[in-house]
C-alpha cells in the first residue's frame, strides 16, 4: 500500500489541501492516520474521478 500525505495528494491532483480534506469528509477518499499524520492511498488519488459539482438545475413543469 503506497501512502501519501494530504499535502502530497493535493499536489498530485493540482488542488488545495482543503479540497483533499473535503473529499475525505464527504467519504470520497479514505484516510489513514499514523502517529498523528494523515495519509491517503496514492491509488485512490490517482484513480479518483471528479463528478459533476454544484446544485442540480430545477426542472420547470409545463402548464397545460
Amino acid at each position: 500500500m503506497d501512502l501519501v500525505t494530504i499535502l502530497t495528494a493535493a499536489k498530485l491532483r493540482g488542488v488545495s489541501h482543503q479540497a483533499i480534506y473535503s473529499l475525505v469528509k464527504r467519504g470520497k477518499l479514505s484516510v489513514i492516520e499514523i502517529d498523528g499524520v494523515k495519509f491517503v492511498k496514492r491509488s485512490e488519488i490517482i484513480g479518483y474521478k471528479r463528478g459533476k459539482s454544484g446544485k442540480k438545475p430545477k426542472i420547470k413543469e409545463e402548464k397545460l
